[in-house]
């Protein structure tokens, strides 16, 4: 009578804590849900302060996998038939709230693999436009590289061809103009500017 005493005041502590776990598991997965409904706008994260929200979804989803995880480990521990922890009839509850953590720990991990994702493309996108952003400098930057050459020669005390006439000062703003203008469409063809 006294393991009788035993068993079944270790069945009461379990129906006791039973609750109160499924209830903490409970919540725990519809935290994912609810983390999944606010990152079902996944473009919107794309384009409105995307590295900050991003890290602190990371960071949600990190605290809730701290807490769920131990869980799994705990419960499984519960459930084991050779320990016989738990009663016969407590059996189904106990797994019900391994499953609700076994679902917790599931989206958990596929919510954390998607805010990486997401993050992953705006650094992506972030690292097009910068991209564009060189090319269309580099192209400004060589068209004015060719008048600053043409007067810099034009400029210099050594006799050229043209040297104090009107003809070479027409020869060089002709010689400015084409070259600009031949690399302005060329960098305009190859959609640089």
């Amino acid at each position: 009578t006294a393991t009788d005493a035993s068993v079944s005041a270790a069945g009461n502590t379990h129906r006791k804590r039973e609750p109160s776990c499924g209830v903490r598991v409970d919540s725990s997965s519809d935290a994912p849900a609810t983390t999944a409904n606010t990152h079902a706008t996944a473009s919107r994260l794309v384009t409105i302060k995307p590295q900050r929200r991003s890290f602190e979804l990371r960071k949600s989803l990190v605290l809730l996998r701290r807490f769920v995880l131990p869980m799994r480990e705990v419960l499984n521990t519960l459930m084991r038939r050779d320990l016989q922890l738990v009663d016969e009839g407590m059996g189904p509850y106990f797994q019900d709230v391994y499953d609700h953590v076994l679902r917790a720990t599931e989206w958990t991990e596929s919510l954390r693999d998607l805010v990486t994702s997401v993050l992953e493309t705006n650094l992506t996108i972030q690292g097009n436009r910068l991209n564009v952003i060189t090319k269309k400098v580099t192209s400004w930057a060589a068209i004015i590289a060719v008048p600053t050459a043409i007067t810099g020669f034009y400029g210099q005390n050594v006799p050229y061809p043209g040297f104090s006439r009107p003809s070479g000062f027409y020869a060089s703003t002709l010689i400015i103009i084409v070259f600009s203008g031949f690399l302005y469409w060329l960098f305009k063809r190859k959609d640089w500017l």
